[in-house]
């Protein structure tokens, strides 16, 4: 387990910068509209 720790740790901390850098920045998603209502009202309720 320290092995994979260690040794996978530059491939692992490079997956998200390497997404960000080829994603699309002019794309559109309908990320939102696939969230679920939040079970937290009473601690996320701005109103």
């Amino acid at each position: 387990m320290k092995n994979i720790f260690f040794d996978d740790a530059r491939l692992i901390g490079n997956i998200l910068p390497d997404a960000l850098k080829n994603i699309d920045a002019e794309q559109t998603c309908q990320c939102r509209a696939l969230r679920k209502e939040t079970l937290l009202k009473e601690i996320y309720d701005t109103e």
